[in-house]
């Protein structure tokens, strides 16, 4: 967990803005990074071991510490942000992993409650990082009409989760943020279809792929994401209760133009194969309708390119 802080003495609104954000994988780094460029003021790491639940509470009573001493110092209103960016387990986790990340979920969604004693000038928020393609895996042009049926435990507990914040107490707003397929890159980051392609053919390797050709995806940047979701931990206001937000592109893209583009880029040809029994093949598309208000979000091959250049940094340190 990484704690910034936000000092602000003049404005509409002046407050002490503390944010801790759980999580240090593709979306979190990139949260955090963009927290930090915007001018937040990174404070404090607290390591978790998130393979036992006592690390995780001692996290949780540390920084109600640091929080409770931070209202008691300053003479200015107090706002709380928690960010949930954890979160290890993936499309083809077992149940068990998954439940043990929901119970550190609602160790940490406790902060509402715990941290009421901050005063009545203290503001608290929290932003959950979820996942469309979990709750919505096989559907298509996915609309505002359209109904979460998550397909494996991987979606199922995602949904567990926005219930879970839905009834928590003690956050003045919520927001739940559904991204598509993201791809990126960062040292801790989970290395998905776009990164995979990219490393193996920066190293003249194969890659399996665990899908078919025309299986259409929706893609976004996790750059994109770290720096919608910092704009919004950064704004002085919000609307009250709980607010979902899809961070999608609007534009189907199939793994065959992703690996074409792929190949385009590294000037070179892939050393390519298809799973026989592809287990992440089905469709999974959005309406443009969805598109939340303010977000921006890179082309494709644009996107990959960035992502090109942070591999090639690393293969040549």
């Amino acid at each position: 967990m990484k704690i910034f802080s936000i000092h602000k003495s003049t404005g509409p609104a002046p407050s002490l803005h503390l944010i801790a954000v759980f999580g240090g994988g593709l979306v979190g780094h990139a949260i955090c990074a963009e927290l930090a460029r915007a001018g937040a003021r990174f404070t404090l790491e607290i390591l978790v071991n998130w393979r036992t639940p006592p690390s995780v509470e001692d996290a949780v009573l540390r920084f109600c510490k640091a929080a409770q001493s931070a209202g008691d110092e300053s003479v200015l209103p107090l706002r709380i942000s928690i960010v949930w960016a954890a979160g290890s387990a993936g499309f083809q986790s077992p149940e068990a992993a998954h439940a043990l990340e929901l119970l550190y979920f609602k160790v940490v969604l406790s902060l509402g409650e715990r941290l009421a004693c901050a005063g009545p000038l203290c503001k608290r928020r929290f932003f959950l990082i979820s996942s469309a393609g979990g709750l919505f895996e096989g559907q298509r042009n996915v609309g505002a009409e359209s109904i979460p049926r998550p397909l494996r435990a991987y979606g199922d507990f995602k949904l567990l989760q926005e219930r879970a914040l839905s009834a928590a107490g003690g956050f003045e707003t919520s927001l739940v943020y559904r991204p598509s397929t993201i791809y990126g890159h960062s040292p801790k980051g989970r290395v998905g279809l776009v990164s995979a392609l990219l490393l193996n053919g920066i190293r003249r390797r194969g890659s399996t792929i665990s899908g078919n050709a025309t299986t259409l995806r929706d893609y976004v940047s996790s750059r994109d994401v770290g720096r919608f979701i910092a704009s919004e931990i950064l704004q002085p206001t919000e609307p009250a209760g709980l607010t979902i937000r899809f961070l999608v592109s609007g534009k189907p893209s199939s793994i065959l133009e992703v690996t074409r583009a792929v190949e385009e880029l590294l000037g070179r040809k892939l050393y390519l194969s298809y799973a026989l029994e592809p287990k992440n093949a089905l469709h999974n598309t959005y309406s443009q309708t969805l598109v939340a208000e303010n977000w921006r979000s890179v082309s494709l091959r644009e996107g990959m390119q960035s992502v090109l250049r942070s591999l090639m940094n690393l293969e040549t340190v």
